[in-house]
């Protein structure tokens, strides 16, 4: 991470592992990403303001493609923790948590036996809604 102007670098994951996917929460406050830094992807949540690191996820499980409930800090995810790809979601906060168990601590969102993932931030209202419905097409 740097300054626009490229000064002030700073390094906020662990090199050793392959940090991909990060994106920034709505309010700016932390940037979560996903790294194989202990051998499999996790999900991890990097705190700006104390310049402090949190394991979310912690399994042998690939947890990927991070993104943010609308307007929040709430993280969204994939997991491969069912035997297929699902979408999970969990509070990111406070930053000294410790990881979660995914298949007890975080919400399954999706259910369905085919592949759920990459999850998408989608706050305007001309997108669709949680129930599956579509706004009107009149403005």
């Amino acid at each position: 991470m740097m300054n626009a102007d490229g000064t002030n670098v700073q390094l906020i994951s662990d090199v050793a592992g392959d940090a991909t996917n990060a994106v920034f929460s709505p309010g700016d406050e932390v940037i979560a990403y996903q790294s194989d830094v202990d051998g499999d992807l996790d999900i991890y949540i990097y705190e700006l303001s104390s310049g402090k690191t949190r394991l979310l996820t912690d399994n042998t499980i690939p947890d990927y493609a991070p993104t943010w409930y609308c307007e929040s800090t709430t993280i969204v995810w994939t997991s491969d923790v069912t035997g297929d790809p699902n979408i999970f979601s969990v509070e990111s906060l406070p930053i000294d948590a410790p990881a979660l168990k995914v298949e007890t601590e975080a919400a399954q969102l999706t259910t369905d036996p085919n592949a759920d993932q990459y999850p998408q931030n989608a706050p305007a209202e001309e997108n669709a809604s949680r129930q599956r419905s579509l706004p009107s097409a009149e403005k």
